[in-house]
């Protein structure tokens, strides 16, 4: 039962770091000279869902990363 809950902390720590990550990396794509003018909120909202989605990618391929890593040892055993 601990193992579960050590595997959900490590996953909403991944989780978090990524999208403080990707939130930084969306942020410096200049989306607002596509966008018309008085479409601001709508733009920080679509970053925002960009942000999520490239966290979400990111974060599953850490925790898949980190999952396989471990079951590597099974190999040698």
């Amino acid at each position: 039962m601990k193992d579960l809950g050590i595997g959900a902390l490590i996953r909403i720590i991944t989780y978090l770091v990524t999208i403080a990550y990707s939130f930084k990396v969306v942020k410096c794509l200049a989306l607002e000279k596509f966008i018309r003018k008085g479409k601001t909120n709508e733009v920080k909202i679509l970053l925002i869902f960009i942000a999520i989605s490239l966290c979400y990618l990111v974060g599953q391929f850490l925790i898949n990363l980190m999952y396989y890593s471990m079951l590597l040892k099974w190999l040698f055993i």
